[in-house]
């Protein structure tokens, strides 16, 4: 959650606060005056909650504050803009209310059990806000980092961790299937449990 606060020591100024390049799914509110305070003061709240599969996903998005007045040639006058980058984590998951290990599993399309293997701090599986179990806001892996070494493909991965390759993709928002893989890259995938490592 984001507030985006613009101050101006006029009050009859007009001020605007539009939003530049939003991420996917954000949610975000007019533009409030707070009457309370002697100096002119609006606000614009942003929330987002980035998609499941969003880790790897890189932006910005900016806020430009104006006065509106200047612009249609009153008194005044004037613009700022304040900008953030984003980056969303890979192979982690926060937990939303009512989810237990079984519903976040299905998301990623893997197992529970393999989720539990991943979170050993998760000592009731069952979930339903049982001591032990997950609870809305908790971080847990979905998967495991893992470092590309020299020659290894999304396909060369896919078999050494007994996945495939659209799980990867799903996993992954900054790679492609047409993209070469950089050493030292890291790379979020679940491997399953029964593969024999090579």
């Amino acid at each position: 959650r984001l507030t985006v606060v613009a101050l101006d020591d006029n009050q009859q100024d007009v001020i605007a606060i539009e939003a530049h390049n939003l991420p996917q799914g954000t949610s975000i509110t007019p533009v409030t005056k707070d009457s309370s305070v002697q100096i002119n003061t609006v606000k614009r709240n942003m929330t987002w909650v980035p998609h499941a599969r969003a880790g790897g996903d890189t932006g910005s998005f900016c806020f430009t504050a104006s006065d509106l007045r200047g612009a249609e040639g009153g008194p005044g006058g004037g613009s700022a803009q304040v900008c953030y980058d984003y980056a969303v984590p890979k192979c982690l998951y926060r937990v939303r209310a009512g989810e237990a290990l079984v519903d976040v599993a299905e998301k990623f399309s893997t197992s529970w059990l393999q989720l539990w293997a991943l979170n050993k701090d998760i000592r009731r599986p069952e979930g339903h806000s049982l001591p032990g179990s997950i609870q809305e806001g908790y971080i847990i892996h979905i998967g495991q980092l893992v470092l590309v070494r020299a020659g290894d493909t999304l396909d060369k991965l896919a078999a050494r961790f007994g996945t495939t390759l659209r799980q990867i993709l799903n996993l992954n928002r900054d790679i492609t299937s047409s993209k070469t893989l950089v050493p030292g890259q890291l790379i979020c995938l679940v491997p399953s449990s029964c593969m024999e490592r090579q």
